[in-house]
């Protein structure tokens, strides 16, 4: 159903409708990759990509795509392209935290623990590249921010 959706929102004008179509390549790429279908998720999560660089999404957004086209890749052994697009999806999540601190405050506990998780599969990724330091860093932040998830 979510491919589905997806291929709905494909069909949709390319000046509107952003939010809708980034959400429904987001939830096809994350479907489909719960089936165990890395390969076909990843051109869903390609065009949840391209939608954001739009510029037409709000930090949640942007970095729901980024982070599942950097886990897709990360685990489909994309090691570069996954930390590239990890980072990116961290960048948009550390800015949406500090929206939520100040305009929506009952969002921030929930951004924090999404960008906690983010950093803990990043360091996973990382030490595949063989960056211990740079996995031990996205550690600390994570706990600093979700201190009782270890």
């Amino acid at each position: 159903m979510c491919r589905k959706a997806a291929d709905i929102a494909s069909e949709f004008s390319p000046d509107n409708r952003f939010i809708e179509k980034r959400s429904a390549f987001v939830y096809a790429a994350t479907a489909i990759a719960n089936s165990g279908d890395l390969n076909n998720a990843i051109p869903y999560a390609k065009k949840a990509v391209a939608v954001v660089s739009l510029g037409h999404d709000d930090n949640s957004g942007s970095s729901a795509a980024y982070s599942v086209l950097g886990e897709l890749e990360a685990l489909t052994g994309n090691f570069a392209d996954g930390d590239h697009d990890l980072t990116t999806s961290e960048d948009y999540e550390r800015k949406g935290i500090v929206w939520a601190e100040t305009n929506a405050a009952s969002l921030a506990p929930s951004y924090r623990g999404t960008l906690a998780k983010d950093l803990r599969f990043h360091a996973e990724l990382l030490k595949h590249l063989n960056r211990p330091e740079d996995a031990q860093a996205k550690l600390d932040e994570a706990n600093k921010l979700s201190p009782s998830v270890q």
